[in-house]
């Protein structure tokens, strides 16, 4: 009888352990879903704050690329002053370069640092 009545306070003692194991991992994954759900909003909203920059930037270059354009083309024409504003870009490490028809500023080869 002893034998019986010792296996049978074992057993007791394994439910309340295995549902305080099962609580703990129920509650732990709680605990990383609500962590996942705000590291998700936090992206999120860091996502969305750079939205606006990146089309201004975006838009800041199309209208450089304009300018360039159109400042090659009077140079080329022989404007003095267009020809002075390419000195200048030229002075500071920059020049106009012609890809598929647009100029734009690039920054001159010997201007860049090497990687």
């Amino acid at each position: 009888m002893s034998e019986s009545s010792s296996s049978g306070i074992r057993g007791t003692h394994l439910v309340p352990i295995t549902l305080f194991l099962a609580g703990s991992v129920v509650v732990l994954w709680c605990f990383f879903f609500y962590v996942g759900l705000s590291e998700r909003s936090a992206l999120s909203a860091q996502i969305s704050a750079q939205e606006q920059p990146l089309q201004q930037a975006a838009l800041l270059r199309v209208q450089l690329d304009g300018l360039a354009s159109a400042t090659a083309k009077l140079a080329e024409a022989g404007d003095k002053g267009a020809i002075q504003v390419i000195a200048g870009m030229n002075g500071q490490g920059f020049r106009p370069v012609e890809t598929l028809g647009m100029w734009h500023w690039s920054p001159a080869p010997d201007t860049q640092k090497p990687r």
